[in-house]
């Protein structure tokens, strides 16, 4: 009666997960990942829109170095990241995600916005503060959007106001606009 053990061994796993992952240099379609590893192996990594762990029998993409730069992405998505170590006798398990988000794609010319649209886009960026002296914070607030028929252009549009008479200052600031077309 009872449970016995013997011959037991305990030692540091010779093939990990990598680790302090590191993101660069995100753009509207690319992303670098990085990452450490005192292993002499190769990796795979895993690139999804959805926050799903890949089950270990899937198959990643081959990476030689631990650097890795994701291309051909879509703006303002968010990915999810996963990466693991491929040892000469073992493969690890993926490691926790990696989140991040693409920026937005730049606008070409040219360009023009009639804010028909339920709110603005997140590709405008709001602040409050003194644009003049550079302290600024980034807000939700401050700016609203109507129908308008005061609006002489587009009379049965929409516009954006803010309140003049408020003693925060608002600045609006369009998304990026590409010039060189």
């Amino acid at each position: 009666y009872g449970n016995y053990l013997d011959d037991v061994t305990i030692g540091l796993a010779t093939c990990r997960k990598p680790s302090n992952m590191a993101l660069a240099n995100v753009s509207h379609n690319s992303a670098t990942i990085s990452w450490s590893s005192s292993e002499d192996a190769t990796y795979e990594v895993m690139l999804t829109t959805t926050n799903v762990r890949p089950a270990d029998t899937v198959v990643g993409t081959p990476v030689e170095d631990t650097v890795y730069t994701f291309t051909d992405l879509n703006p303002t998505t968010t990915y999810y990241f996963w990466g693991r170590t491929v040892c000469s006798d073992n493969t690890t398990g993926w490691s926790s995600a990696y989140v991040f988000t693409t920026s937005c794609a730049p606008e070409t010319m040219p360009w023009s916005e009639n804010f028909d649209q339920n709110a603005l886009s997140t590709c405008w960026n709001r602040y409050s503060g003194d644009f003049a002296s550079g302290v600024m914070t980034t807000t939700t607030s401050g700016w609203s959007r109507s129908s308008s028929n005061h609006n002489a252009i587009d009379p049965d549009g929409y516009d954006v106001y803010f309140n003049i008479y408020s003693t925060n200052k608002y600045t609006l600031v369009t998304p990026s606009i590409s010039i060189s077309s």
